[in-house]
């Protein structure tokens, strides 16, 4: 038996990887699976090696469309010709399309993979022989969920449901803590030298669970420096420092940027925040502004009043939701009223007219998402340079996030190194990361905003193992920094070729 796949509707973000798509025969069939996963500190590397049949009697050509965690890049793509899995080399998309067309002419089978948008991601299939099976690996880096002291890493296995064999191997290395396994049955982790260690084979009929590793109750203080090529790379974990309470923001009057163009046709998370935050600011005055392929120009002012305002709530939820996104041409600048004290963005970040970022600082951006399918690197980069925070709802609950925005004083930032370049901060969960290339044998980096620690964080390269986990994490970040900015592709290119992103 095989995991067969329904093509009688489109793809959404629910759909556990893979999902074939593009034809209208008898669907096509998983037969196997082999799932590798490494966790180094708080940074997880995820192999997927899918075999894919096909039980028509003609060719087929297919797309596997899948989303990825929150902020987790590719950095593996291969695809089996002549029995060899041939593993793929980055190039600019508009290459890589006149490539894919030049090969096919020639009778040859390529594969192609591309970032859609965002956290989507789609690989080109061709041909899915009549009656064969075709083989193909992806991989990915992500990070670790964090809340607190605790960090988790969770991989949906879905698709794993009904699949002739599936194999699993996890190792966590650098573990600051004894880590815990979930979803595989009597299954567990055991010591091998300086790793934890688990493989199983799971046959047909075996119950198949979501994947999870557990790091509970991590140390306040994480480092973990690893050496590939000839550099060295970091990744440091802490928990926030305890500070005076910041007095609770209590505004008057805030502006709204509600993005209700068609690829955000579920918003209920984003009204539960806003719901939430009413009932925190009891009385306050809400400028809405709409936009989807152009701002709408009029503004719809809301007063709630003892902590409820149901009229905005319906007026959002009534919203015709289509069309698509320009946000690069909204100025922040441009305020709604002139005593408006920050800007809510409510919105995926995918644009699909035009690109860019918006033009305005002067106000803070509370970058807000609830959609799985989204661009979680402009998002955050928005709202780190406004002194806002970027909050995604499928990470936060409603109340939550409304208790970290009304309780926001200032975002969390980079001050002062030294040894250290590239350096990237991120806070998540009550605990802040950095990733950074180390530069001399001992360097230091100093945070400053809430909850910074009061001290430099100190690096050593003397505690360097070997891996390409956190170098490829840095460089994940240090990509999509580049493309924000707008740098000249061949620097992104090279990054993804150096890095194998």
């Amino acid at each position: 038996m095989s995991r067969r796949f329904d093509r009688s509707r489109p793809f959404t973000a629910t759909d556990p990887l893979p999902y074939i798509a593009d034809t209208n025969d008898s669907p096509i069939e998983l037969t196997n699976l082999e799932v590798e996963v490494l966790v180094t500190g708080l940074f997880a590397q995820t192999t997927q090696v899918l075999q894919l049949h096909n039980p028509n009697t003609r060719d087929l050509e297919g797309s596997l469309c899948f989303p990825l965690p929150d902020g987790a890049v590719v950095c593996g793509y291969a695809i089996d010709v002549d029995g060899q899995l041939v593993d793929g080399v980055v190039v600019p998309k508009e290459e890589a399309r006149r490539i894919l067309e030049a090969e096919i002419r020639k009778g040859i089978d390529p594969g192609l993979i591309e970032q859609v948008q965002g956290n989507v991601y789609r690989a080109r299939i061709y041909p899915l022989p009549a009656g064969r099976s075709r083989t193909v690996k992806i991989v990915y880096i992500s990070r670790l969920t964090v809340e607190g002291n605790d960090a988790a890493y969770h991989l949906p296995l879905g698709h794993a449901e009904g699949v002739d064999h599936v194999s699993l191997r996890l190792e966590v290395s650098q573990a600051p803590v004894q880590p815990q396994l979930g979803g595989l049955g009597n299954v567990s982790l055991a010591p091998f030298e300086s790793r934890w260690v688990a493989e199983a084979e799971l046959r047909e009929g075996t119950p198949v669970e979501d994947l999870q590793i557990r790091l509970p109750n991590l140390p306040d203080h994480v480092t973990a420096v690893e050496h590939f090529g000839d550099q060295d790379f970091f990744c440091i974990s802490s928990k926030t420092r305890s500070a005076d309470a910041p007095k609770p923001w209590d505004p008057v009057r805030v502006a709204i940027l509600w993005d209700a163009s068609g690829s955000r046709p579920n918003v209920d998370r984003e009204l539960a925040l806003l719901e939430a935050l009413c009932a925190r600011w009891k009385a306050v005055t809400l400028d809405v502004r709409v936009v989807r392929d152009v701002l709408e120009p009029q503004t719809h002012t809301f007063e709630v009043e003892a902590g409820v305002c149901p009229t905005l709530l319906a007026f959002l939820g009534e919203l015709p939701y289509d069309g698509g996104t320009n946000l690069a041409a909204v100025d922040f600048d441009e305020l709604p009223h002139p005593n408006d004290e920050a800007w809510l963005l409510f919105t995926d970040g995918l644009s699909t007219v035009g690109r860019g970022l918006p033009r305005g600082s002067s106000r803070r951006v509370f970058a807000i998402t609830g959609q799985a399918k989204n661009d979680s690197a402009w998002l955050s980069h928005l709202a780190q340079r406004s002194g806002g925070a970027h909050i995604n709802l499928l990470r936060t609950a409603p109340d939550a996030a409304a208790t970290t925005i009304a309780s926001w004083a200032d975002a969390l930032r980079l001050d002062h190194t030294v040894g250290c370049e590239d350096v990237h901060v991120a806070l998540d969960g009550g605990r802040f990361t950095v990733v950074g290339r180390l530069t001399q044998d001992i360097g230091s980096v100093q945070l400053s905003g809430p909850g910074a620690p009061s001290d430099h964080l100190a690096v050593t390269r003397g505690t360097a193992t070997t891996g390409r986990n956190i170098a490829r994490a840095w460089a994940g970040h240090q990509a999509q920094v580049q493309k924000l900015i707008g740098a000249d592709v061949s620097t992104i290119v090279a990054l993804g070729r150096t890095y194998g992103l």
